[in-house]
């Protein structure tokens, strides 16, 4: 039984590893808190760090669409700027001033040149000023575009899966409350009857070595009270020390820190006696309400919408835009005085512009096509999910139909073997059973401990699997 509990506590420990750091980050000043279940589950659906995480993810998921919608809302900006030409660029003109000064001299004033002409046929020119500054402001809006009408879509699925999330999130923070708080009240009951059993078995002991002393039992009696004595008293220890590591587990998934106390306020029998089984077990499961199915249907939704993505690609875009800006050139750097011999140049422009995918060789048609296949992958997983989700029902029932009728039959047998203990301990102090049968008791008894605790905990896991996936406390 001790086995099972260690290997629960070692894996609730990877489990809840994403709560140390939160934990750890608690102040130092301890606290001491009281919980029921329930009052436990309240506190953690507030403070546990995977919850919060789940929280914040919603709202990326809101400023993911709001990102998303705002691509199709106007768009303006403004540009300033100002040169200055250190040197302005040379460009290279035909030389046609050259043969238009020769003709008119000749031609008019009968003049002839007597320098020879250059026969170079281009000439050095610099255009422009020292200065120049311009501003402008360009309002460009979105009128069609398929792709970003199925991003919008895709931001809002993705924001219900986000909700989801959040909902499993806090299923599964129950459930690990749930499964932490019942196991810390296992462990301080069986700490309680062990070391109950462990007192009264050092008595026996003292009163058998009393006995020997006297004569009226052998040494190797005693002996043999002895070892069973050090082998209690190593299981009590041990038990203690997975008693608080059980208690440390339960304070991470609340959000506490390890140094805080916590108090549990019910107690195993009160837990137990508080559900109505067979009606848990009457009622009916709802698929479509069950949180993993919905988390499928998101995930199809989502894949639904990445292949119109693709497919929205193969339409043409429309956009429209307006801009209007000024310009000036200075040989100084005058651009702050005003007046008609400083100016500024006024320019505008009004238009739509329209983008037609036409050919991409082939690579549209392929995205495409792999959108399709993912798909067909998620429909079939829902398929098979669904019909799993119904055989996991139906043997989270029979295991919790088996596990009352266990845990009732590991009570009436630890209640016997308590009776069967006490009676072989009168008959021992009277002289009418021997050690051995005393220890064969004992021994019995410390099973039926182990047994009833071990199928209190599957009742109590297997009560809150079914009820995780009928939501009824979830």
């Amino acid at each position: 039984m001790w086995n099972k509990i260690k290997i629960y506590l070692v894996s609730l420990l990877f489990l809840v590893s994403g709560n140390i750091l939160w934990a750890q980050e608690i102040q130092d000043s301890s606290s001491i808190y009281k919980f029921t279940v329930d009052e436990a589950i309240n506190h953690a659906l507030q403070y546990n760090a995977s919850v919060k995480n789940a929280a914040i993810d919603i709202e990326i998921a809101k400023k993911t669409v709001w990102e998303t919608t705002a691509i199709g809302l106007p768009i303006v900006s403004a540009n300033i700027s100002v040169v200055d030409n250190l040197d302005l660029r040379t460009t290279l003109f035909p030389d046609f001033i050259t043969s238009s000064v020769v003709g008119i001299n000749q031609g008019i004033f009968g003049l002839t040149p007597i320098a020879p002409i250059p026969e170079s046929r281009t000439m050095p020119v610099q255009f422009g000023s020292q200065y120049s500054a311009n501003w402008g402001i360009t309002a460009t809006q979105l009128i069609f575009s398929g792709e970003y009408i199925v991003g919008l879509q895709a931001s809002k699925a993705y924001l219900k899966m986000s909700k989801n999330a959040m909902e499993k999130t806090k299923i599964d923070t129950r459930e690990a409350v749930s499964q932490s708080y019942y196991n810390a009240l296992v462990m301080d009951k069986s700490v309680e009857l062990t070391q109950f059993t462990y007192m009264n078995m050092i008595k026996v002991l003292e009163d058998m070595q009393e006995r020997s002393n006297s004569g009226f039992i052998e040494q190797l009696d005693v002996d043999q009270m002895q070892l069973t004595v050090n082998n209690m008293k190593s299981s009590l220890s041990s038990i203690k020390i997975y008693r608080e590591l059980a208690h440390k587990m339960l304070k991470i998934q609340l959000g506490l820190s390890i140094k805080d106390s916590v108090v549990l306020k019910q107690n195993l029998n009160e837990i137990i006696l508080s559900t109505d089984y067979e009606a848990l077990l009457l009622q009916n499961f709802d698929l479509e309400n069950f949180i993993d199915y919905k988390i499928i249907n998101n995930q199809e939704n989502l894949q639904k919408l990445s292949l119109k993505q693709q497919q929205s690609k193969t339409l043409p875009t429309l956009s429209a835009y307006y801009t209007f800006g000024k310009d000036a050139q200075r040989d100084s750097f005058n651009f702050f005085q005003s007046g008609d011999e400083y100016p500024w140049f006024q320019s505008s422009s009004i238009g739509l512009q329209l983008n037609i995918p036409i050919f991409a060789s082939g690579s549209r048609y392929v995205k495409i096509q792999k959108e399709k296949l993912a798909l067909n992958k998620i429909t079939n997983n829902k398929f098979v999910a669904e019909e799993s989700f119904q055989i996991q029902f139906e043997q989270n029932k029979a295991k919790l139909i088996e596990s009352v009728d266990a845990f009732k039959n590991a009570e009436k047998n630890m209640q016997l073997s308590l009776s069967i203990k006490n009676n072989i301990l009168a008959k021992y102090r009277q002289g009418l059973a021997s050690s051995l049968d005393l220890a064969q008791a004992q021994n019995q008894n410390l099973q039926a401990q182990n047994t009833y605790f071990q199928k209190m905990i599957q009742l109590l896991n297997n009560k809150v699997a079914l009820e995780k996936m009928l939501e009824s406390k979830f």
